[in-house]
């Protein structure tokens, strides 16, 4: 969510930059998929994905150890704080 469509919701204290506190949701690509030819952009792989600011998955070199709850692949589960 882009920062003006969190004001507009009223829920810039939590989501719309990448802040300290804040919840976030994003991919990091292996390449920058703006700076390579189109018919490359279906070989770019996820390196990682964090949701809600917590990181669900990682490939290497963004992989934990792995974990009984969790697939090939996926970071162990995070706990969630109390709300």
């Amino acid at each position: 969510m882009t920062a003006n469509a969190a004001y507009e919701l009223h829920a810039e204290h939590d989501v719309g930059s990448l802040e300290v506190g804040k919840l976030a949701d994003f991919i990091v690509l292996d390449r920058n998929v703006f700076r390579i030819p189109a018919r490359q952009i279906s070989d770019v792989k996820v390196l990682l994905t964090v949701v809600g600011g917590q990181a669900v998955y990682g490939a290497a070199p963004f992989r934990s150890q792995p974990s009984p709850h969790t697939r090939p692949g996926r970071l162990a589960p995070q706990p969630r704080a109390a709300s």
